[in-house]
């Protein structure tokens, strides 16, 4: 998408879907502030969560770690959906609906909020919210973007909550206040430097700044589950691009493996092989064409699936080396 930058090293383009990247700080407060320390690990998200959630999350973690030991743990979403096209990558919180999934939070002892309300240790989803233009709120931030907490046990499905007052509603639920949860966002403009990235805005206040993998529906196709339709027996045939990817200096080739995942209800009904992309007859590296073509066969029972694409660099630095991206799409008989 004009104007917007990779995930990563590499991104990939998915069939009637626009991709572009979420580029925003997210400020967290903590007692040990100065002493916090930012880390990528490859960890699975909570099980505490619902299957609905947890298959639409990154499987990388990361990490505020205080000495050797997580005081945030954050998976962001794998995809964010936009409601239109931004302008450009700093434009993209504008772009998002209230209520939104973006992520997901494990708090392992109490902190406290941006508002320097109680934030007590535990999981809780992160949806995206305004705050209100009014008297009350007036003057308060500098950027009206916020990450609402909902603890997990409470915000029980991807769908469950879509509109501002059912995620306030939801998030004050167990406070001793009448005010939802919240970390701070605000966008950033610059991709520049290794992300994610910790920053120190100002005494006992950290951000960290992300970059997050978007959508924006085309304009003739939905993006909404069902679009998709495919008869048992049939053959799903898709295609994806692959931009930016590193050339080993000696061959001038990229060195890039894709892996195809089926999930139903978040549980993964398939796994294929990693498979090398072949690049030999593709004019530009920097744009690799690919696909692939499966069977549904019979097993598959009618119902909403989830097809998951994961591609590796095994050029890029390991925190960067893999980019995700997933469709729905729904068998019928």
């Amino acid at each position: 998408m004009p104007g917007n930058k990779p995930v990563s090293n590499i991104y990939m383009r998915k069939p009637s879907l626009l991709l572009g990247t979420l580029l925003a700080f997210l400020q967290v407060n903590a007692s040990t502030a100065a002493d916090l320390a930012l880390k990528v690990a490859d960890k699975e998200p909570p099980k505490e969560l619902d299957t609905s959630i947890r298959a639409k999350l990154q499987t990388k973690a990361v990490q505020l770690l205080d000495g050797e030991k997580p005081v945030y743990e954050f998976w962001f979403s794998a995809e964010v959906p936009l409601q239109s096209k931004p302008a450009s990558a700093g434009k993209a919180l504008d772009a998002i609906k209230q209520a939104t999934l973006v992520g997901v939070v494990a708090v392992s002892r109490d902190q406290r909020d941006y508002r320097d309300d109680e934030l007590r240790a535990g999981v809780y989803t992160m949806r995206f919210a305004l705050q209100p233009q009014d008297g009350n709120h007036l003057g308060t931030s500098e950027f009206n973007y916020f990450a609402v907490l909902i603890p997990a046990k409470i915000d029980s499905k991807a769908d469950g909550i879509s509109d501002y007052k059912a995620l306030v509603k939801a998030s004050s639920k167990e406070t001793s206040t009448d005010h939802p949860v919240i970390l701070s966002l605000r966008p950033a403009s610059s991709d520049a430097g290794d992300l994610p990235q910790l920053n120190t805005p100002a005494p006992d206040h950290k951000s960290v700044r992300v970059k997050i993998p978007a959508n924006a529906a085309d304009e003739e196709i939905s993006n909404g589950p069902g679009v998709r339709r495919f008869h048992q027996g049939s053959s799903l045939v898709f295609a994806y691009a692959i931009y930016n990817a590193l050339v080993d200096p000696v061959t001038h080739q990229p060195q890039l493996t894709t892996q195809t995942r089926i999930f139903r209800d978040g549980k993964p009904i398939y796994n294929g092989n990693q498979t090398p992309v072949n690049v030999a007859s593709q004019r530009d590296p920097q744009r690799l064409a690919t696909g692939a073509q499966l069977q549904l066969g019979p097993e598959l029972s009618p119902g909403q699936y989830v097809l998951q694409i994961i591609v590796e660099d095994s050029l890029a630095k390991e925190k960067v080396r893999t980019a995700t991206q997933w469709i729905d799409f729904e068998v019928v008989k």
